[in-house]
């Protein structure tokens, strides 16, 4: 009697064990399920396009590093903005920050806001911000899971342009190099006519040696009237060229 209590008390814990294993590989099967339709859905989604010139993008809310939550775009603001916008694993994103203060560096007279937003957590932003000695206003947008489809961010780092009217006025992809930090250094950004820039610069070269130089400055501005890229590149790298040789 006491060997068949026995084997009946082992058949019925052997019982609940297999029942426990059923229960716990139906939960993992459910969660599995849940990461292949989110993965599906995912790919299924129209792929996030970058915005372009002459798009007019939408209010998001963002955390700045003092946990309070602000709008991009305030219904008063009469500045333009230019957007570093980074992730805090990315490698391209840490080099571009010198890059984005060497911009701000050389427009500290331009009606424009230099704003940095980070598109993961607050807190992770905040040492991130902290490690690098990141000068420029930071902001997360971790509070609005919509900014990266709002703005495309697809890919970072990005460096968009936007004016008053939030209306894109260029976008530019990934890692800046030498001829677009220039190019930025040139354009400043409180001046909305080329003539005004010329001028600016025939004073700032009063010094320049020959008409040879002035000319070639110079041509530094006339590019941004130009439609063509090939001649944009063309101007752009004598420019460059000129200015590195004349530090």
């Amino acid at each position: 009697m006491f060997e068949q209590n026995k084997k009946t008390n082992w058949l019925y814990l052997i019982g609940i064990v297999v029942i426990v294993l059923l229960a716990v590989e139906v939960v993992m099967l459910i969660l599995q399920n849940r990461q292949l339709k989110a993965a599906l859905i995912a790919m299924a989604a129209p792929p996030m396009i970058p915005l372009q010139r002459g798009d007019r993008v939408e209010h998001v809310k963002l955390q700045d590093m003092n946990d309070n939550t602000v709008d991009l775009f305030s219904e008063d603001s009469k500045e333009k903005k230019l957007l570093f916008v980074f992730s805090l694993t990315c490698p391209h994103c840490e080099k571009n920050l010198v890059k984005w203060q060497s911009i701000i560096d050389n427009n500290t007279n331009s009606h424009c806001d230099f704003i940095g937003i980070s598109t993961r957590v607050l807190e992770g932003t905040k040492k991130y911000v902290k490690e690098h000695n990141v000068r420029f206003q930071s902001f997360c947008a971790e509070i609005d899971t919509s900014f990266r489809r709002k703005y495309g961010i697809s890919i970072v780092p990005q460096t968009i342009l936007i004016n008053s009217n939030r209306t894109v006025e260029k976008v530019w992809l990934g890692e800046l190099n030498d001829e677009q930090i220039y190019y930025r250094k040139l354009r400043i950004l409180n001046q909305f006519h080329v003539v005004t820039n010329i001028v600016s610069v025939v004073i700032l070269r009063t010094h320049a040696t020959s008409l040879q130089d002035m000319t070639l400055y110079t041509l530094g501005l006339v590019v941004m009237t130009m439609n063509s890229r090939s001649t944009q590149a063309a101007l752009i790298g004598a420019v460059t060229t000129f200015y590195q040789n004349n530090q």
